[in-house]
């Protein structure tokens, strides 16, 4: 990387280009038409406007006020253990009685505040020893991820998926480093992802390969500290043996709304998104029906996506098709969670690219930009008052990309099997 480190904008893949050119134009007219429209087209359409803002943040750091699973809560315990330790930063923290207090609280935004700064820091950080070309371009790289749609969506919410999701760019980034002590850093990021979310443990399959065992043994072992460690921070192994019975009664529960979509973005309101283009009112048979198919469909797409992260020689193709895993099995997913994408979008963005990938750039488009025109006004009118047109849009774009990933592991299967046949 560091010998190409001076290589322009100008000398990047024209679909980088085009990517950057079209963002920044919607992000410069979003700004433009809120000044007309009193901003009614502003990034109000991408964060809400209720006033809970932040919540995810301060209800996670409530909850660790003490044994935080007898409240029912379904993160791991390292996510409550780093929250123990900011809220030992807020004065009083153990008197507040009301998650929307401690928001308030002075302490309770400079915290969450820093949290934030910290996050977007190391980003950028990633990006300026990881990108291969001239500050210009980092600049940009930079812009887009911190701009994009999730990014400001997991910002509003305050959910610690934002962290989990910087914590996966450094290993995506980083995992396959010549430099033993970024790979290594690597490793670590991943294990403290998986320990947040879980569902980033995913990502450990770009290690197998020949003679990388002792990576994958180092990992599992940095996963295993990481995961395990942190509940004797609370009630030891029983506090593993709870958050595994809220987890199964969370899972359990019927996540599609009749006629909703909501600010989801799982599989089954995927589904949702273009059943209730044609039909309102629908049975809940028929939702039942598609809880079902979604289940089926995500474990076969999942099992796919695996053998196309093995046999794609893309590295951004092959992030991107584990990252898809994270978006299809959970049953239900909001709207944040689409930050997860900026991973593989970081990497395909300093990539060059073949023809066919020119569909991906209309993908990640509709996931990530932040339109210069309201689209609840035209969405409406196909589900009815209410509906959050974003949502519409990020939903319709996950499909597309789904719809893409399902044909090039068509394809990418075929050229293996032509290449069998020729030896």
């Amino acid at each position: 990387m560091s010998k190409n480190i001076n290589l322009s904008i100008k000398k990047s893949d024209i679909i980088n280009k085009v990517f950057f050119i079209a963002f920044f134009v919607d992000v410069v007219g979003l700004v433009i038409v809120s000044q007309f429209t009193d901003a009614a087209n502003s990034l109000a359409l991408y964060i809400g406007l209720s006033f809970n803002s932040f919540t995810d943040f301060s209800d996670t750091v409530m909850a660790a006020q003490g044994n935080p699973y007898d409240v029912g809560v379904i993160y791991p315990p390292l996510c409550y253990l780093l929250c123990k330790i900011m809220g030992g930063m807020i004065p009083g923290f153990k008197d507040f009685q009301d998650t929307m207090a401690l928001r308030d609280s002075q302490m309770g935004r400079m915290v969450y505040t820093y949290f934030v700064v910290l996050c977007v820091l190391v980003v950028f950080f990633v990006i300026v020893k990881f990108c291969k070309y001239d500050n210009l371009y980092k600049i940009c790289l930079s812009l887009v991820i911190v701009l994009s749609v999730p990014f400001l969506s997991t910002v509003d919410r305050g959910n610690f998926l934002l962290l989990c999701t910087v914590c996966v760019i450094v290993f995506v980034a980083f995992y396959d480093s010549e430099n033993k002590f970024a790979k290594e850093l690597a490793l670590i990021c991943l294990a403290v992802a998986a320990a947040i979310k879980i569902y980033p443990a995913v990502l450990g399959l770009l290690l197998i390969k020949k003679g990388n065992t002792k990576t994958v043994v180092r990992t599992v072992i940095y996963g295993l500290v990481a995961f395990v460690l942190p509940a004797f921070a609370f009630d030891g192994l029983t506090t593993l043996k709870e958050m595994v019975t809220n987890l199964t009664a969370e899972s359990n529960k019927n996540v599609l709304d009749q006629n909703s979509i909501s600010g989801r973005v799982d599989l089954p309101t995927v589904f949702l998104t273009f059943l209730l283009m044609f039909k309102h009112n629908l049975s809940q048979a028929t939702f039942d029906m598609v809880e079902k198919i979604s289940k089926i469909v995500g474990l076969l797409f999942s099992a796919e996506m695996v053998v196309l992260s093995f046999v794609s020689k893309d590295k951004w193709k092959k992030v991107l098709a584990l990252t898809s895993i994270m978006l299809v099995l959970p049953s239900f997913s909001y709207e944040y969670c689409l930050i997860s994408y900026l991973a593989p979008l970081l990497i395909f963005l300093v990539s060059d690219h073949k023809k066919f990938d020119w569909l991906y750039v209309i993908a990640f488009f509709i996931m990530t930009v932040p339109f210069a025109f309201n689209p609840n006004s035209f969405f409406e009118g196909v589900y009815g008052y209410g509906v959050r047109g974003v949502v519409v849009l990020e939903n319709i774009g996950q499909a597309f990309m789904f719809a893409i990933l399902q044909i090039d592991f068509i394809v990418e299967i075929i050229k293996n099997s032509k290449k069998k046949k020729v030896r």
